[in-house]
């Protein structure tokens, strides 16, 4: 290999590098313009960083406050034991604006562990109560989890792996 055919090959490199950075799309919140807020909080260095989003809802600083409590106590509870380490967990509240659908307020969590997602969605009549009933039912789901990964449902157990 001669040093001109080097030379080509480097410039080849470095116009395919830069051509294709340069035609990336930019990731902005204005492409999703149903969102009405975002917010991300993680209060401590060791917590699961929370996104709140809503459709057809107005956040409000006393809603999302309560939302992320309630979500970061669940996910505290259940990751000090160290079988559950979340990733990040994703919020999203919306409301339906039609007035014969009963449960019209949503609360939908998402939650990525390492190897799975966890998602739970309830409906009720009061956007409160709604985040009361997915934080419960997540509990359940991250104990069910945590059951599993404990008595060896895909492989070996972590009993076996934490006394050997």
């Amino acid at each position: 290999m001669t040093s001109r055919s080097l030379i080509i090959r480097c410039i080849i490199l470095l116009l395919v590098a830069y051509t294709s950075v340069a035609f990336l799309p930019a990731v902005t919140l204005q492409r999703r313009p149903f969102l009405t807020s975002l917010a991300s909080t993680s209060n401590e260095a060791g917590t699961t960083p929370v996104t709140v989003t809503g459709n057809n809802i107005e956040l409000t600083p006393a809603l999302e406050t309560y939302v992320t409590s309630k979500i970061e106590k669940v996910l505290s509870k259940h990751s000090s034991s160290r079988l559950v380490n979340e990733i990040a967990c994703t919020v999203h509240l919306s409301v339906s604006k039609n007035p014969k659908v009963a449960n019209g307020h949503t609360a939908e969590v998402v939650t990525l562990l390492k190897g799975a997602t966890i998602r739970v969605a309830e409906s009720s009549p009061d956007m409160y109560s709604s985040v009361d009933l997915v934080a419960d039912r997540l509990s359940r789901k991250l104990q069910k989890y945590k059951k599993r990964k404990m008595s060896g449902y895909h492989g070996k157990s972590i009993k076996s792996m934490l006394y050997y």
